[in-house]
């Protein structure tokens, strides 16, 4: 349950970047619109979700539809006399890509939620599984702390559809700022439910995940002269460089590697998203089959 100093510094940064408080709503919004639909549970309730987002995304697009034509019409009155009006009609082109609207509905989509429900239970896996194994975790509470790395890897994907939902088009600012408040939210919760002891090591697996790359390099390297790093080896190797850089670096350099390291992560489940719109708006054609010889 969120405290009311939580909402408080989460709605005040919102405020300060000029969203509003419909944007952060609208984040909470698609965490439960992931959560039920990878539950077996009411999908008219689950769809109504869905619709009331697209009518907020039609609403938002007519607004700025209706922006842009007043100031047509006030460059219009503003030529000189006699003088006939600028045509601001540019010439059509070629569509590059979909509207803030096309976005919204996909990000919203009950179907989609769930593809990207087990997209991010992928990632979540591939990238913390070593840690969920360390922590010797029951079956319950492994499943509650995935469940809790899931909602932290999407917030990227919710905080996009949040600051589309609001009328907002993303930018890159913006967007770091609010998965960044998403993301400490969802790391207090994982403290509060798992205590000091699981966050700390949480946060020390966190902090060497920028360095896992000098770690994989490594292993290429060993690997080519037969002598490959053991799964231990290689988890000891990236925490000793971790700790070394979290003591010989200041604590704003420490703050910088922790903003670049989300960025990345942000940056990686942007792409499979947008991999995924791709593969649905263009299906792969079915491979014709064979002609058999002598037909």
């Amino acid at each position: 349950m969120k405290t009311p100093s939580t909402l408080l510094a989460a709605v005040s940064a919102l405020i300060a970047l000029g969203l509003g408080t419909v944007a952060w709503q609208q984040h909470r919004e698609l965490i439960q619109l992931r959560a039920a639909a990878m539950e077996t549970g009411d999908r008219a309730a689950l769809q109504k979700r869905v619709w009331d987002a697209e009518k907020r995304a039609k609403d938002s697009e007519t607004r700025a539809l209706a922006a842009r034509s007043e100031g047509t019409d006030a460059e219009s009155e503003a030529s000189k006399p006699g003088e006939a009006p600028k045509s601001t009609t540019r010439p059509a082109a070629g569509k590059k890509g979909p509207s803030q609207q096309e976005i919204l509905v996909f990000l919203t989509n009950p179907d989609v939620q769930l593809t990207l429900a087990n997209k991010f239970r992928e990632q979540v896996d591939a990238r913390y599984g070593s840690l969920l194994k360390s922590l010797n975790l029951s079956g319950p509470d492994q499943a509650r702390l995935r469940g809790l790395l899931i909602e932290r890897q999407g917030a990227v994907i919710d905080v996009a559809a949040a600051l589309l939902a609001s009328g907002n088009k993303p930018k890159d600012k913006d967007m770091h700022a609010l998965v960044a408040i998403s993301q400490d939210e969802t790391e207090r919760k994982l403290q509060a439910a798992f205590g000091p002891e699981v966050y700390n090591q949480f946060q020390a697996y966190e902090h060497a995940q920028l360095f896992r790359g000098a770690t994989t390099d490594l292993q290429k390297g060993l690997a080519r002269v037969n002598a490959p790093l053991d799964t231990a080896q290689a988890e000891k190797f990236t925490a000793g460089i971790s700790l070394l850089a979290q003591s010989s670096f200041t604590a704003e350099q420490q703050q910088a590697l922790r903003s670049i390291t989300r960025m990345e992560q942000s940056r990686q489940t942007l792409k499979q998203v947008e991999q995924i719109y791709k593969d649905r708006e263009n299906p792969p054609k079915p491979e014709k089959p064979t002609k058999k010889p002598g037909k």
